[in-house]
């Protein structure tokens, strides 16, 4: 069975919990995560690398998706996130060296993509020829949709049978008409290449936030129907961050209970938010609201019992887990929503 959905996670604490437990679940071919490596160590006080990380949790039978991020200003996050990109940008022998301890991972596709505001001419090529060299033989592309065609041909030069093609809206909306013509170049490139397209898009807007939740409410603007529009435009799958924001994660941070939950029956999104900044409001507040709500209740005992997002949600109601952490409410929105589209895609 080919992939149908691709969830983008970072290699940061919470989604590489997430991914551990889509391989213990495990998935089914019908998902094909991608993580994007924008440090070098999970935690700053990690003893291993993030390499070495994924050496460990991978799984043969599971295939997967890296995207060493390229970014010349990383913008406002973490010392950590900015000094490991800084240098995937500037070294391009340490960038490849990455890859080559990633090598190891039997069912790893390297992912090549690019900063657009700092792009240097046939970047695409030289990656190609370098990742060959390691021994890939299977390779994703992830071009921007507004920085499109100098690199879509480079692409054309490099790409082979079996390869993968990622479309990435960011943040925009994928009927748009002006998009159109590059779709038409990747089917176009399609019907001479034996390859895979993925139409991507990061679905939470960046000027969200937790407190601008209503309980129980649908978030507004965020079901934009490409779940059930995708092949219509040509594509063989399609991609998001699953619940989570796109952007890099912000240096800082404080307490703001909030949690996302995903409807399948409404291809939408419900917001549910604490009443004050306390970890206590997931249980005493967010969890009785989430329990009561339509949404939750669109969901049989079969899903909540199986899907470890809801599994988790029951173990705080039955009192076998505090629910006190933003970082595990995070986990249960993802993890129910890629287990959800596993399930009934």
């Amino acid at each position: 069975m080919k992939f149908k959905y691709v969830p983008v996670l970072k290699n940061r604490r919470e989604e590489l919990t997430v991914l551990k437990t889509l391989y213990s679940i495990p998935i089914t071919s019908k998902v094909l995560p991608l993580l994007e490596i924008v440090q070098e160590k999970a935690q700053t006080n990690s003893k291993t690398l993030f390499y070495e990380d994924l050496i460990k949790i991978s799984d043969p039978k599971i295939p997967f998706m890296v995207d060493i991020q390229k970014l010349a200003k990383p913008g406002n996050t973490s010392a950590t996130v900015k000094q490991f990109l800084t240098k995937v940008k500037r070294d391009f022998s340490y960038y490849i060296s990455l890859f080559k301890h990633l090598y190891e991972i039997s069912n790893l596709i390297p992912v090549i993509s690019y900063d657009p505001n700092d792009y240097d001419t046939n970047e695409i090529i030289n990656t190609e020829k370098e990742l060959r060299a390691i021994g890939y033989d299977r390779i994703a592309y992830r071009l921007k949709i507004n920085y499109f065609n100098v690199l879509f041909a480079e692409v054309k030069k490099t790409i082979k049978n079996n390869d993968i093609i990622i479309v990435d809206l960011e943040s925009s909306k994928y009927n748009n008409p002006d998009f159109q013509e590059k779709y038409d170049k990747v089917i176009d490139l399609k019907s001479s290449k034996n390859i895979t397209l993925v139409l991507m898009h990061s679905v939470l807007k960046k000027e969200m936030t937790n407190t601008g939740l209503i309980n129980g409410q649908k978030i507004d603007d965020l079901n934009d129907g490409i779940r059930k529009k995708y092949t219509s435009y040509g594509f063989d799958a399609f991609g998001d961050y699953a619940c989570v924001k796109g952007e890099l994660p912000p240096s800082g941070g404080t307490i703001s209970p909030g949690f996302i939950f995903y409807s399948w029956e409404n291809d939408c999104y419900y917001g549910f938010k604490g009443r004050e900044p306390k970890l206590t409001e997931f249980k005493d507040y967010i969890l009785p609201n989430l329990l009561k709500s339509a949404c939750w209740n669109e969901y049989k005992n079969n899903h909540q019992e199986k899907c470890s997002g809801c599994s988790k949600v029951l173990e705080i109601k039955n009192g076998l887990d505090d629910g006190k952490s933003q970082g595990l409410w995070k986990r249960i929105s993802m993890l129910h929503y890629i287990y959800t589209l596993d399930e009934l895609l």
